[in-house]
């Protein structure tokens, strides 16, 4: 869950198929994004889903809970399009 509002202004103007990007999310105990694994994109859209891997290192999440503490966990994202509507599906 979002913590911050991801700042849609880091992928704009960047070119994309419109084909899905697959990203995978790894949130910190803190939730701090500490490290984004590309999962899905089309080569042509490689540069699109390195500006979105930057944009959610500088997003903040609500960490995973376990027990009653926050844990580190994943978090796995499909964006169909960017950047006016950043339609972003959680799975």
């Amino acid at each position: 869950m979002l913590r911050s509002a991801p700042d849609a202004a880091l992928v704009e103007g960047v070119a994309h198929s419109g084909m899905p990007i697959r990203l995978r999310l790894y949130i910190e105990a803190d939730g701090a994004v500490s490290d984004v694994e590309l999962q899905f994109a089309q080569i042509e859209d490689e540069p699109a889903a390195q500006r979105l891997a930057d944009m959610f290192r500088a997003t903040g999440f609500l960490p995973g809970r376990l027990s009653g503490h926050d844990v580190a966990s994943y978090l796995d994202i499909e964006i169909d399009s960017l950047p006016r509507t950043l339609g972003v599906r959680v799975d």
